[in-house]
């Protein structure tokens, strides 16, 4: 995922009425501090089962919560490249530790 999209779905969550959101039969409604319901998301008419109005209302709570995750997982990666550099630089370092480092290393590039 580029730093671009990711930025996209940031702004997109950002400009997005506040939460919490929740259901109230096919419509999908920001709810006040007390849980009663408050001002109209959106209505989900062609949703016989709820998921879809299940999933929007979620989605208030969901992509925020999953972009922090994005951002904590980038960082572990960044931890990671930097030890694993440090350790294949160290002339002292095993030869199979090197070689899995090696393998670990471009994986964990190739991902982000």
């Amino acid at each position: 995922m580029t730093d671009a999209l990711l930025q996209a779905i940031e702004n997109r969550a950002a400009a997005a009425s506040s939460g919490p959101w929740g259901r109230d039969g096919v419509r999908v409604v920001m709810l006040a501090w007390d849980g009663s319901h408050g001002d109209l998301v959106c209505r989900t008419e062609e949703d016989p089962r709820g998921a879809d109005g299940d999933f929007i209302a979620a989605a208030r709570e969901d992509v925020p919560a999953l972009l922090a995750e994005v951002e904590r997982l980038r960082g572990v990666v960044a931890q990671f490249v930097e030890a694993a550099e440090h350790a294949l630089a160290d002339r002292r370092t095993q030869p199979i530790t090197e070689t899995l480092l090696s393998v670990a290393l471009k994986a964990a590039k190739a991902k982000t």
